[in-house]
This record gives C-alpha cells, sequence and structure tokens, in this order.
C-alpha cells in the first residue's frame, strides 16, 4: 500500500487468489457486469477529494453496471449505484475478481447435466 505524506491512500496492491489474470486495466475500459477490485487511484488533488468520500479507494470491490461507449460510467458500491465521469474513471485502475469463476461454475453446471 503506498501512502502520501498527507495519509491518502493511492495504491494498494492486492496479491489475491492465486490463478487469477495479474492484469490491471483503467475502470474507463472496464467491462460491463464484471466484479473489479481497485487497485490505484489517480494522483490528482482534486480526483482524491472526489473519490474519497465516495469510498472509491484501493482495495475496494466495485461492480461496473453501465458502461456506455460515451458519458459517465455508473458503478455499484456494496448497496450504493454511482455515476462517474469516464474522465474521472480513466485514473481509476482495476483488477478483475471473477475472471476465473465464472468458468469454473460453467464447468461445475455442465458435469450435472
Amino acid at each position: 500500500m503506498v501512502v502520501e505524506k498527507s495519509g491518502t491512500i493511492l495504491r494498494d496492491f492486492y496479491s489475491g487468489d492465486e490463478g487469477r489474470d495479474d492484469s490491471f486495466t483503467r475502470l474507463s475500459e472496464a467491462e460491463k457486469g464484471e466484479v473489479y477490485r481497485i487497485t490505484s487511484i489517480s494522483d490528482k488533488q482534486e480526483d482524491i477529494q472526489r473519490l474519497l468520500p465516495l469510498n472509491i479507494i484501493p482495495g475496494s470491490k466495485i461492480e461496473l453496471v453501465e458502461n456506455p461507449s460515451f458519458g459517465a460510467l455508473m458503478i455499484r458500491i456494496g448497496e450504493d449505484e454511482i455515476a462517474i465521469s469516464r474522465n474521472l474513471a480513466s485514473g481509476i485502475m482495476v483488477k478483475s475478481c471473477q475472471k476465473n469463476g465464472r468458468q469454473r461454475y460453467r464447468n461445475r453446471f455442465n458435469d450435472y447435466h
């Protein structure tokens, strides 16, 4: 975890479960319907001031609800749905949480039918 002198958390190098894809992507380029863990946020002071009150911090899990080709993205954090600008989302790096989980479920389902 990287912390600025002011105490702001900018990055959390989450070393999650084995076998998951270790690649990171920008939230603005992520796939709709997927669940992600935030790995880092922009270090611009104005972006930090917008993201922290919304609990959009490194280590948080989010679901990308809508990702239109233009305009704001809709994300879900816990029970809350939040719209954030594409520009702000491009400064948020995420890692997929369910890349292998879906495939394992499909394989188990097919084994029984």
